[in-house]
């Protein structure tokens, strides 16, 4: 299972949530994916952490080189999802040159929650809050915003032309401008109304 991610450019401080392919796409092991409800340390050889709300679109067929027009045959179902980074220490690692696969990414750093087909997630309101304890500290009060059908059929095209896609590879869509520090003891929820969709907790 490979998951794809096309943010790099975010994660390291620039600007652009569609910046071109080539320099946002990279590699998060399978070992980072974490369920909802769990929780996820800062550890004592971290530096901070920092999250960035995703869209994950999962493959059910395989398939290399096909064009944008035909990629939606390729996946029906995504799910909400958060990404966490140390940022300062990807960029530690990479200045040493250590292997981008080791150093994008740690257990736990992608939350994801439940897979359901696209339309549904399209058609509800969600938004992203982060709470101390049952204290409310940050809450968008906008809908987090998908990207479009276009840019989703472009992007998973784009991967295909690099890749064998298979049958349960994710590829995630950063749904924000950059990613936000969060400390120890926070929650973050991604919620439609009242009900709770993907939930992490940081230590």
């Amino acid at each position: 299972m490979k998951v794809f991610c096309t943010d790099f450019d975010l994660l390291v401080g620039n600007s652009s949530a569609e910046d071109p392919l080539m320099t946002s796409l990279y590699l998060r092991g399978d070992h980072t994916l974490l369920n909802s409800g769990k929780r996820v340390m800062i550890t004592s050889w971290m530096k901070g952490l920092s999250y960035m709300p995703q869209l994950v679109v999962r493959i059910d067929r395989a398939g290399k080189g096909f064009e944008p027009r035909f990629a939606d045959r390729y996946y029906r179902r995504a799910a909400w999802g958060v990404a966490l980074a140390d940022r300062q220490l990807v960029l530690d690692r990479l200045s040493q040159r250590m292997d981008p696969g080791v150093a994008y990414s740690f257990d736990g750093s992608l939350a994801v929650g439940d897979f359901c087909p696209i339309e549904e997630l399209r058609s509800s309101r969600v938004t992203l809050l982060e709470t101390e304890g049952a204290t409310p500290l940050r809450e968008s009060s906008d809908p987090l915003p998908l990207p479009s059908d276009d840019r989703i059929n472009e992007v998973v095209s784009a991967v295909a032309q690099l890749y064998l896609l298979k049958t349960g590879d994710c590829i995630c869509f950063p749904l924000g401008d950059e990613y936000k520090a969060i400390e120890g003891g926070h929650y973050l929820f991604i919620a439609e109304g009242d009900e709770e969709l993907l939930r992490i907790g940081i230590e």
